[in-house]
């Protein structure tokens, strides 16, 4: 990585409290683009599908938990690389779809004035 990129990446501002971690949007790191794109590869597959938007928790929850048994079970197992990241995209897009339908119902509460007391 060049200094040019190396200096856009992450800037870390350090006060006497707490490190606080600035996100560049103008660059995301080779590994997380790659990583993405394989997400959205393995969503664009599953279109015929219906979305995750009307899925119950618990039930994205426990395929979360399945497919992270699957990555599991390919590393004990001695798995290619290639299948390993398969398993693991698959838990990232169950992941994301928990946070995604998550962040919705919690705005949908906010616009009700149903606000959250959450702190994160």
């Amino acid at each position: 990585m060049d200094i040019a990129k190396a200096s856009a990446v992450i800037i870390a501002e350090v006060n006497a409290d707490e490190a606080k971690i600035k996100f560049n949007p103008t660059f995301v790191r080779d590994e997380v683009a790659d990583f993405a794109i394989g997400m959205e590869e393995v969503l664009v597959k599953n279109d015929h599908k219906s979305g995750w938007k009307e899925c119950d928790l618990a039930y994205l929850m426990d395929r979360l938990f399945q497919e992270m048994q699957e990555v599991y079970a390919a590393i004990g197992q001695g798995e290619s690389a290639a299948r390993i990241r398969s398993e693991c995209l698959d838990v990232a897009n169950f992941a994301m779809m928990i946070a995604d339908n998550v962040a919705v119902a919690e705005k949908e509460a906010d616009s009700r004035g149903n606000i959250s007391t959450s702190s994160e």
